[in-house]
């Protein structure tokens, strides 16, 4: 008897010592969170799911004081099949809600990029850059000129050099050597020191531009139409038009260039009048620059705050799966608790088994506490 006795204290205190457990985790996860900011209907349609399911569970729990300790056992698997099910579907919830939040960021990042404050827009041409060329279109329903300075120092062959090593050419192809004093008059191509010119002259990019210079270029369909070159450019560019940069050297043999130029602009109208660029929005991608209205900036900041109620929405409802998941951890342990007891007793009439069904319930009840 005594022996009996001591037994059935040892299970109380070991359920006991499990509930005590389940308490103080219960207290972390369902303390009071910050106010999550949901999206109506999808917080609706998720948490009527969810309390759906709870519901149901919670029906499974009610049967158990009705069943005798045999017929229960298989009880106390339906209902923890019904908390995994739960636990299963916030875990792909939760991440399916983080991977839509996590797009959305990247999208407003990427608008983010082009809405930076750039008045004074410049674009780097590397002298080795033959393909994915630098441009710039005209997104303005008008026709525009761009006034253009390039500054740098580049080389395009191996073979021009002089005594202490290679040349360097600025965007009107004049040459300078590494110490930056010219060489070779302006009226002169550098190419003539090493009688270079004759053989590679034909086979440039436009031979009738000095090799190395800045060459601003029209493309159509195949061909390049040449618009411009130097240091100093001027042309027009008519609406959804582009125009691109490069080195005028010989088609596929850029491979060993060295330098770049730092590509400057003003915009002006037709007639010449000239503009602040404060009144356009340069929309850049890269080193592809877009010429906007300022009321583009408008649509994208409009954009930029759609997606930012989104990702806040998102990352709640991920949240708010997250916390889901991890009570229910705390249910499914509650339960085993009770079953264990059970088995311990080999009866479900006894009050403090009774007890903790109810204590289950409540638990069950408040899953969602302070989430919604």
């Amino acid at each position: 008897m005594t022996s009996s006795v001591n037994k059935s204290l040892l299970s109380k205190v070991k359920v006991v010592w499990k509930t005590l457990v389940v308490v103080i985790l219960s207290v972390l996860l369902f303390a009071p969170t910050p106010a999550l900011a949901f999206d109506n209907i999808t917080l609706i349609s998720h948490s009527f799911k969810i309390q759906q399911e709870i519901e149901n569970v919670r029906k499974s729990i009610k049967i158990l004081p009705s069943l005798s300790y045999e017929n229960s056992k298989a009880f106390f698997v339906h209902i923890d099949n019904q908390l995994q099910k739960i636990k299963t579907e916030s875990g792909q919830n939760a991440k399916k809600f983080q991977d839509l939040s996590n797009t959305y960021q990247q999208e407003s990042e990427g608008l983010l990029t082009q809405i930076k404050d750039d008045k004074q827009p410049k674009i780097v041409l590397d002298a080795n850059q033959e393909t994915f060329l630098p441009n710039l279109t005209n997104g303005l329903s008008i026709p525009i000129i761009v006034n253009l300075s390039a500054e740098g120092q580049w080389n395009y062959s191996s073979k021009i050099i002089d005594s202490i090593g290679r040349m360097r050419v600025d965007a009107n192809g004049s040459c300078f050597n590494i110490f930056g004093t010219t060489i070779v008059p302006a009226d002169r191509n550098c190419l003539d020191i090493n009688n270079y010119l004759s053989e590679i002259k034909p086979r440039l990019l436009f031979p009738e531009v000095r090799p190395a210079a800045l060459v601003t270029l029209k493309k159509y369909l195949s061909t390049n139409k040449l618009v411009a070159f130097g240091k100093q450019q001027n042309y027009q560019i008519l609406p959804n038009e582009t125009v691109n940069f490069t080195q005028n050297d010989v088609p596929g043999q850029y491979s060993d260039n060295f330098g770049s130029q730092t590509i400057s602009f003003t915009i002006s109208d037709q007639d010449k009048f000239m503009v602040n660029n404060n009144q356009f929005f340069f929309k850049r991608i890269d080193n592809s620059i877009t010429i906007k209205d300022l009321s583009y900036k408008d649509e994208l900041n409009s954009k930029i705050e759609t997606l930012s109620k989104k990702i806040a929405s998102n990352n709640n409802m991920a949240k708010f799966y997250d916390l889901i998941e991890r009570r229910i951890d705390l249910a499914k342990q509650k339960a085993d608790n009770v079953r264990e007891y059970a088995d311990e007793l080999k009866s479900l009439s006894d009050p403090d088994i009774l007890s903790e069904i109810n204590e289950l319930d409540k638990f069950v009840v408040n899953l969602t506490t302070n989430i919604l």
